[in-house]
């Protein structure tokens, strides 16, 4: 009994992961967080508000990062540059 909900479960998360991989979204566990695609997190973010900062573990390719929460879920891009008009006023220093 045990062992066919843990074959279940475990069926339900690879088939998650591979839907997830076809829409370029990685969910991080640490930081309860999906990583997205700078083009996913424009599509998404509509008129939502967002915070962008500077990557402190980023290199040259991952200098800032955003971040927005959509029901409940937080979602990530990492980016070479600023994405939005007035993101210069808007970025703070990461923490």
């Amino acid at each position: 009994m045990q062992r066919e909900k843990i074959l279940d479960v475990a069926e339900e998360v690879r088939l998650a992961t591979f839907k997830a991989n076809e829409q370029n979204i990685i969910y991080n566990q640490y930081s309860d967080a999906f990583i997205v695609t700078s083009n996913t997190f424009q599509d998404l973010k509509g008129s939502r508000d967002y915070t962008v900062e500077h990557f402190k573990y980023g290199d040259e390719s991952q200098k800032y990062k955003y971040r927005m929460t959509i029901a409940g879920l937080t979602f990530i891009t990492l980016s070479p540059f600023l994405i939005y008009e007035g993101d210069s006023e808007k970025l703070r220093e990461a923490i």
